[in-house]
């Protein structure tokens, strides 16, 4: 089972937050507090959420006499809902078109591994409603009937029957639901003891955790595994068990081990420390059953900073579930990796949604301000490149993706206030160490820290005293500047073309042979030193000529954005003329050198 989209009205902040469109992976939520993240997880829980309706400014009586309602888009595999239909062992009445045979649609649908359901269901309300047919696989238009579809538990096998229902295949959904929807709040899980079970699946509430772990506990690869996990994010826990306690059973802790302890330290689970209940529910569930939905409202108000990356990291390692995951913490969005960022605001009286464009600098920004945090502190890294300006921050990783190289641990990241590295040596020197500290963040390990830097404006004695001050890992680029590289009209006339597009500029946008000519007839006044036959490499002043070409080449329409025009030429020339750059992707390689 996974969401691929939900819709929330009239529950708390939210009087209608629109569709909004879950990672099909991971995806992370961020907010300020109150804003609303919180109620956006817990709106998962569709119907087993309590009536709380929207109370707000924009309150008005229909709010208040409306439920509480959430609609979702779900895709579910066929062969998990014949399963469903044989643990229900409950009359099921399938939507079949017209003129179909039944068996053959029937058997058809359980082979599908994508049906998409759309649903609604409303707090409190047992039952979820849809549009019919609820699978989606035929318009209502053509006509269709809901035959009853039953397990014969006698045969072993599936019947189809002639009597006609209503599509109740929402209720099978909100059946798998149950065991499928795993919503883990910040508040700490008391978990003591409970019935001996035979069960592979945990109760929303957890409430179960000691009887599905013991059942685990029955295969032991798979329990050390869990094990495993668990130390991994907890070191000082050395052994979990599960045994009786009177007539139920419960969850024990060791933080010693318990094969040299000289007498018996077990902790029952429910007088562990903060967040263990809740990492042993969360592992639960990541490593028994793909297909899961798992929300973890905060995870560092439970875990330490260390455990919740831990926590994060092995999550991953289980990419069958969705995880939806909402947070503060700037190195758990780094660590995560979510393929969708959400970010969750209060405006005009109401919590809105909205999904963040990871490549959008005012998006990035938003989400900066969500998190209270500097850029440094969102992308910190093992190993950090400080670069002299954002061309090169948002250049490099495309390069270096192009070129094969692993940048899973690496962040290029702006230096501010370069101009204190042209001061004194003890100016200098100063700031360099000030980055360097930076650069290992909150962490007590070492962090390789380099810097890149433009050769303009720069003698060699000032390169060498600053590769000095540093030692040895200033690396400056093997030209004037950045721009140097890109300079190449039939790029340049690309990204025009563009602009031109995208403004809905009139008139035809230059062709590369003009942009060409152009170049040849001015590139003359912006060599400064000795002429060279590589001179768009190494001499010219390539930002002020690139200002001036899309000046007068669009006759005063476009102007050339540096940051932004670099770097679509960037991704040009690497998708079209890749040995273009290939001076620049060496020096990249050798500035990610270890």
């Amino acid at each position: 089972m996974k969401i691929l989209r939900i819709r929330i009205e009239n529950y708390k902040s939210f009087l209608d937050s629109g569709w909004v469109e879950i990672g099909g992976s991971r995806t992370v939520v961020v907010g300020q507090n109150n804003s609303g993240k919180t109620a956006f997880l817990q709106a998962l829980r569709f119907n087993d959420n309590q009536q709380v309706r929207y109370r707000g400014p924009l309150q008005t009586p229909d709010t208040l006499s409306a439920s509480s309602e959430f609609s979702a888009e779900f895709l579910i595999d066929g062969s998990a809902l014949k399963e469903q239909v044989i643990i229900s062992n409950e009359d099921v009445f399938v939507p079949i078109p017209q003129g179909q045979d039944d068996k053959v649609f029937v058997d058809a649908l359980w082979e599908k591994q994508e049906l998409l359901f759309s649903i609604k269901a409303s707090a409190q309300y047992r039952y979820w409603k849809s549009k019919y047919p609820s699978h989606n696989l035929f318009n209502m238009q053509e006509g269709g009937y809901g035959k009853l579809v039953r397990f014969e538990r006698d045969s072993g096998k599936i019947s189809i029957y002639g009597s006609t229902g209503s599509d109740n295949l929402p209720q099978l959904l909100n059946a798998m639901r149950a065991h499928s929807i795993y919503v883990f709040d910040p508040e700490r899980l008391k978990i003591g003891a409970c019935p001996v079970a035979e069960t592979h699946f945990l109760d929303p509430s957890a409430r179960n955790l000691p009887a599905v772990l013991s059942t685990m506990s029955r295969n032991p690869a798979k329990w050390e595994k869990f094990k495993s996990h668990v130390r991994e994010v907890f070191p000082s826990i050395k052994e979990v068990a599960v045994s009786s306690l009177g007539a139920e059973i419960a969850v024990y802790i060791w933080q010693n081990d318990p094969k040299t302890a000289t007498g018996d330290y077990a902790i029952l689970l429910q007088e562990s420390g903060t967040g263990v209940a809740q990492v042993l529910g969360i592992l639960y569930v990541a490593m028994t059953r793909s297909g899961n939905i798992i929300a973890i409202d905060e995870p560092n108000s439970f875990l330490h900073p260390g455990a919740a990356k831990k926590l994060m990291n092995i999550l991953k390692d289980y990419d069958k579930n969705q995880y939806i995951v909402s947070t503060h913490s700037p190195e758990l969005i780094s660590v995560f990796e979510p393929d969708t960022l959400l970010s969750v605001f209060w405006r005009a009286g109401k919590s809105h949604i909205e999904k963040l464009d990871r490549r959008s600098l005012d998006d990035i920004e938003r989400v900066l301000l969500d998190l209270g945090c500097e850029l440094a502190d969102v992308f910190a890294a093992e190993r950090v490149v400080w670069c002299e300006g954002p061309t090169e921050v948002r250049s490099f990783p495309l390069i270096a993706q192009a070129a094969g190289i692993d940048i899973t641990t690496t962040k290029f990241l702006e230096l501010r206030a370069t101009g204190d590295l042209e001061g004194s040596k003890v100016e200098a020197e100063t700031v360099l160490a000030i980055y360097g500290i930076m650069s290992r963040g909150s962490s007590l390990l070492p962090r390789l820290t380099v810097f890149n830097l433009d050769r303009e404006g720069r003698s060699k004695q000032k390169i060498q005293d600053l590769s000095r001050l540093a030692g040895g890992r200033v690396n400056i680029l093997p030209a004037r500047t950045f721009e140097n590289f890109v300079v190449d009209a039939q790029a340049i006339a690309a990204v025009l073309a563009i602009d031109y597009q995208r403004t809905n500029t009139e008139g035809a946008p230059p062709t590369a042979a003009e942009i060409q000519s152009w170049l040849d007839a001015n590139y003359e006044e912006y060599i400064d030193g000795a002429r060279s036959e590589d001179w768009e490499i190494l001499q010219i002043d390539a930002p002020k000529m690139l200002d001036r070409l899309f000046d007068e080449i669009t006759n005063t329409l476009h102007i050339y954005r540096k940051t932004h025009h670099t770097v679509e030429l960037v991704r040009w020339l690497l998708g079209h003329k890749p040995t273009k750059l290939s001076g620049l992707t060496e020096y990249v390689r050798n500035l990610l050198a270890e």
